[in-house]
């Protein structure tokens, strides 16, 4: 419990500070990518969205990151987890990608 609580406040720190000056995204940058990743882990839908905004490595594993299949299928439903094996997407930033253009089409409608 005290782990957890202890990742949650350390990802939310590392996103406010990647927000803020270069140095610190810098510094981010310099972190292993597991370790990015498993940071990243204990975001909220929001917040891993503002962390895919930043145009360093910080962004690209965020907009990459495995939450957003989770946060699809959650959020839509299971269908799209047979509907993005059917038509075999390569991109990595795909569940992402996706999770963006539902939200739209939903809002849209």
């Amino acid at each position: 419990q005290l782990r957890s609580e202890f990742c949650i406040s350390f990802a939310k720190w590392m996103l406010e500070m990647s927000c803020v000056p270069a140095r610190w995204s810098d510094s981010l940058s310099d972190l292993r990518a597991d370790v990015l990743s498993l940071l990243l882990s204990f975001l909220d839908v929001s917040s891993l969205s503002r962390t895919c905004s930043l145009d360093n490595l910080v962004g690209r594993i965020a907009a990459s990151h495995e939450h957003w299949r989770w946060f699809v299928l959650q959020s839509f439903g299971v269908y799209y987890d047979d509907y993005m094996r059917s038509v075999d997407v390569a991109d990595e930033c795909r569940w992402h990608r996706l999770f963006i253009y539902i939200r739209q089409v939903h809002h849209n409608v």
